[in-house]
């Protein structure tokens, strides 16, 4: 009679969870990735959702022919990070005209794990206050 052995030797067995657990650590690490990144990615549009809103601030305020700071700064937090928000307005004359123009530039800066991170964002506006 023969005498048939079913199943897998205990040496099989160590090869396929090693091979098993290597693919996981691949797969982990992807995951780990992508998670930094998507955090990234969300401080950013954080930062760049608040700079537009201050933005539509300096608009409005120009439109209304209020007078602007010429520079601003203030902590603030971004999510769950700390944050420097900054503001400069410069007064600038156009050529063959009377009109002013306003140059706002604002910046957001914050620290993403050991990297420093930063947004700015920039336009004019024409000074409605001096005539």
């Amino acid at each position: 009679m023969r005498n048939i052995e079913r199943g897998f030797t205990l040496v099989e067995l160590m090869v396929a969870v090693s091979i098993l657990s290597i693919g996981m650590i691949f797969v982990l690490r992807s995951f780990l990735t992508t998670s930094g990144a998507l955090s990234i990615s969300e401080s950013r549009l954080n930062a760049v959702q608040y700079l537009e809103y201050k933005m539509d601030e300096y608009e409005e305020k120009a439109a209304s022919e209020q007078d602007i700071a010429a520079s601003e700064q203030m902590e603030m937090r971004l999510g769950d990070r700390d944050a420097m928000y900054s503001a400069q307005v410069n007064s600038a004359a156009l050529e063959d005209s009377k009109d002013e123009l306003w140059e706002v530039s604002l910046a957001l800066s914050w620290k993403e794990g050991i990297r420093d991170e930063d947004e700015i964002i920039g336009t004019c506006f024409k000074n409605k206050a001096k005539k």
